[in-house]
């Protein structure tokens, strides 16, 4: 049964959290877990002046935030384009 419930153990930022997830997900939250720490030391070298850690983080989640916007919107073009060509291509259709 692959998607019975596992216990994993995080460390994001320095805080670790234990979460009960599905088995087939865990894949996803490891690979978050290391880009989140990975794109958070990147700012705490570039910014290396800026000592408050709540701004370096906010830093970070604002990073993410701009990255799933701009991918959605890209999505949404993509998924809009597919639909018009669709409408184009119906008078060409044997159904």
């Amino acid at each position: 049964m692959n998607n019975e419930k596992l216990q994993i153990k995080l460390s994001i930022l320095g805080t670790d959290f234990k979460l009960y997830i599905e088995r087939s997900e865990e894949a996803y939250y490891r690979r978050a877990e290391r880009e989140i720490n990975k794109i958070h030391a990147k700012y705490c070298s570039k910014y290396s002046s800026v000592k408050d850690y709540n701004k370096l983080s906010s830093m970070t989640l604002l990073h993410f935030a701009v990255n799933l916007l701009y991918e959605r919107d890209q999505s949404n073009n993509i998924t809009e384009s597919l639909l018009e060509l669709d409408n184009l291509l119906k008078p060409y259709s044997k159904d």
